[in-house]
């Protein structure tokens, strides 16, 4: 069942027929709402996805908050699929090239899982919202500082929780 707290949250924000349609998708995901740092529409986990659900209606709208819902969901699938060592090696150990690469195909796989499943669940076509600023040298550059702040400061699984969680300002 989807969790009840970020089903309300929807439901306030959007309409029961795109909760109905959204919510077989959900089932079963620890998914909650919550402010985010840097107008950021969401965080994926191993453990759980954060949405900053008012924030990216207000700037997207309903279908791309589906879409930011769907993009994070497929994150966790990979995670969940390829496993926590995987994904503990991709944030974590790999060199800056790896880290990189694996980013940028990490987010084009996200945003295409995304589009594809709000054409399948409301039947929107949606334009890649974000391919051209994926491939974009000023995205790996981006990538290549976040890799270092990372290197420079985390250490730890238990570190990488503590970063993740300083993006979430407030859950609501």
């Amino acid at each position: 069942m989807l969790n009840q707290s970020f089903k309300d949250h929807l439901l306030e924000n959007t309409d029961q027929e795109f909760v109905d349609k959204l919510s077989p998708y959900l089932e079963g995901i620890n998914i909650i709402n919550a402010s985010l740092r840097r107008g950021i529409g969401g965080i994926t986990t191993p453990k759980l996805i954060y949405i900053n659900l008012e924030e990216t209606i207000r700037s997207l709208g309903m279908y791309g908050l589906a879409f930011v819902i769907l993009h994070e969901l497929a994150h966790y699938k990979r995670i969940k699929k390829k496993g926590k060592k995987w994904y503990l090696n991709y944030v974590l150990w790999s060199d800056e090239e790896t880290y990189v690469k694996d980013t940028i195909l990490e987010e084009r796989i996200a945003d295409k899982w995304g589009i594809d499943m709000v054409k399948k669940i409301y039947g929107i076509t949606m334009v890649a919202p974000r391919d051209i600023e994926i491939l974009s040298e000023s995205f790996s550059d981006r990538t290549r500082v976040m890799y270092r702040n990372i290197r420079d400061s985390i250490k730890t699984e238990n570190d990488w929780d503590n970063m993740l969680n300083s993006y979430v300002l407030n859950v609501r």
